[in-house]
């Protein structure tokens, strides 16, 4: 027999799908979206219904002789379901679905111009000849950098593989992770940006730049020290 704990957890996994749904689906789509809803909101509204009448003639079958719920009772114990949502409502929902669509898609095509391309984790694991729990590994220790744009998968930045071991060992760029490293707990996206900002005391090339046309001692101890200061400020 299912939990309410269960029952619960598969109520916030619905959610969760829906919301996945409503951003990932395109604007052609999002009516078969709204119908699926509308089927959902029916279908549990119904079940309530009936269990409010259950839980109603189940109250009335152990009253004393005589006694009567007031009106008050009634609302405090057994409080009617909200009601159906009106065409307005529901043009406006739809309305709020596409703007927060429209954000999304505003949001992840920012990034993706920010950062360049992206493989995915099945393109990276193809590349480097490695397993999921290795490639996961070195995410975790900062050996690699994957990036998230929502609660999906992560991404993985094309500039950080490298095509000869002139440039790197196992597939990935020279020093990269000494770098990531220095970084410290700076969040994914911070640790993005500084790899690929132009730098005045670099001659404005970025950290990136100098790291592909491998850099000497001084200037990798230059960047090193540049990546801890930011490491330390969280900036």
């Amino acid at each position: 027999m299912l939990t309410r704990r269960e029952l619960s957890q598969r109520a916030e996994h619905l959610h969760t799908v829906i919301e996945h749904a409503i951003t990932g689906t395109q604007d052609e789509r999002l009516a078969d979206v709204d119908a699926l809803l509308d089927w959902t909101i029916r279908a549990a509204e119904s079940l309530v219904d009936a269990l409010l009448d259950q839980a109603i003639r189940a109250a009335e079958s152990v009253r004393a002789p005589g006694e009567q719920l007031d009106p008050i009772q009634l609302h405090e114990y057994f409080p009617p379901p909200a009601p159906l949502p009106t065409a307005p409502d529901v043009q406006q929902a739809k309305r709020d679905w596409r703007d927060a669509f429209a954000r999304g898609r505003r949001y992840r095509e920012t990034a993706f111009n920010q950062v360049g391309p992206l493989l995915t984790p099945a393109q990276v694991l193809d590349r480097l000849g490695i397993s999921s729990v290795t490639l996961s590994k070195w995410r975790r220790s900062a050996k690699i950098l994957g990036l998230r744009f929502d609660d999906h998968q992560y991404l993985y930045p094309a500039w950080q593989f490298v095509a000869s071991p002139e440039l790197g060992e196992r597939g990935i760029l020279r020093h990269l992770d000494r770098i990531l490293a220095a970084l410290g707990s700076c969040s994914d996206w911070t640790k993005a940006r500084f790899l690929l900002a132009p730098q005045p005391r670099f001659g404005s090339s970025s950290p990136l730049d100098l790291l592909v046309h491998g850099p000497d001692q001084a200037m990798l101890d230059r960047i090193l020290d540049l990546a801890r200061h930011v490491g330390e400020t969280g900036q």
